[in-house]
């Protein structure tokens, strides 16, 4: 990730994050305000055009026992550059319980 990384996610449009320092910092309130101990991904799709990357994720928000805290659908749009991610856009949809988001739902 690039030291400068443009992060920006339609859930935090008021706090855009512009420095790799600064998204870790949001990291960190996520670990005070939400609990959020860690993040498991499961990518569901990958599309590449020249040094952007379109991808669809389903997002889990783990608490210090490994529970999960919340789920997201996420596409994103990420540019790399010298193998480093220089800007990132999250569109979260179908924010919901553990159970939603995965192929197996009922």
């Amino acid at each position: 990730m690039h030291e400068q990384v443009a992060w920006e996610s339609v859930l935090a449009e008021a706090r855009p994050i512009g420095s790799r320092d600064q998204l870790i910092e949001d990291l960190e309130r996520a670990r005070r305000d939400l609990g959020a101990e860690g993040y498991r991904f499961d990518v569901k799709y990958v599309a590449q055009q020249g040094d952007v990357v379109l991808s669809q994720r389903i997002e889990e928000i783990l608490d210090k026992d490994g529970k999960i805290l919340h789920v997201f659908d996420v596409m994103a749009l990420t540019r790399v550059r010298d193998g480093r991610i220089t800007w990132n856009r999250d569109y979260f949809y179908n924010t919901r319980s553990e159970a939603w988001g995965r192929d197996d739902a009922h």
